[in-house]
């Protein structure tokens, strides 16, 4: 089930909300999105592992928001608010609420951390503050089980999606890049045409300076 929800979130936020892959590690257990565009949450990062004590709730969240720090220099963004996803079983088997009441700040406070956990047991309740955070309906028809077949096709529609539109913002980018060196090297040919039929009649032109004077007429 946990499973299910990580794939299911991840999904909606990026063919839904458009997020971008910013990390993702080998085994897919760990995924980092952004969409820098969202006021709100610039980046998403997403869990799936099994919690036991929150002491290690605690040294994960710090770590986040430090490594949210170093994405935060790369986006080259003054702050950074992160959603932080958490996909297990259970919740840690000791207290770890009050750890979770206020957002974590990274050691330059710079970095916004929330965290929410999504387990079986308050599945519903989870989802609904990350619809409330994201501003929109994840449609999760909760069972008790999914089947393989049905994680696989989610995971690889979200997967999918992200390539797909990596892929249409690069090609954007490489067909604007031509287009604005052309209309550069047009504007330098029509200013050195001006420049030259001013030269010739009232002024004169001088290339290697690249400046031009033109002498006032008198009647």
């Amino acid at each position: 089930m946990e499973e299910y929800l990580y794939w299911k979130v991840t999904e909606f936020l990026i063919v839904k909300k458009e997020y971008r892959i910013l990390q993702l590690s080998q085994e897919h257990g760990e995924l980092w999105l952004e969409k820098t565009e969202n006021k709100n949450t610039q980046v998403v990062r997403l869990l799936h592992y099994n919690l036991d004590w929150s002491n290690w709730l605690l040294r994960d969240i710090g770590m986040t928001a430090e490594n949210g720090d170093r994405i935060r220099r790369k986006l080259a963004k003054g702050e950074l608010k992160i959603l932080n996803l958490y996909f297990s079983a259970y919740s840690p088997v000791d207290d770890y609420e009050f750890r979770m009441t206020e957002p974590t700040l990274s050691e330059n406070g710079k970095v916004n951390v929330e965290s929410i956990i999504v387990d079986r047991a308050n599945a519903s309740e989870a989802l609904w503050k990350i619809e409330n955070r994201m501003d929109g309906n994840i449609e999760i028809d909760l069972a008790e089980e999914y089947s393989v077949d049905d994680i696989e096709s989610i995971k690889k529609k979200a997967l999918s999606s992200a390539v797909g539109r990596a892929k249409e913002e690069q090609s954007i980018f490489n067909y604007g890049k031509p287009f604005f060196t052309y209309l550069f090297i047009a504007v330098q040919v029509l200013m050195f045409l001006v420049l030259e039929a001013a030269g010739g009649k009232h002024g004169y032109f001088n290339a290697d300076k690249i400046w031009c004077k033109i002498q006032p007429s008198y009647t």
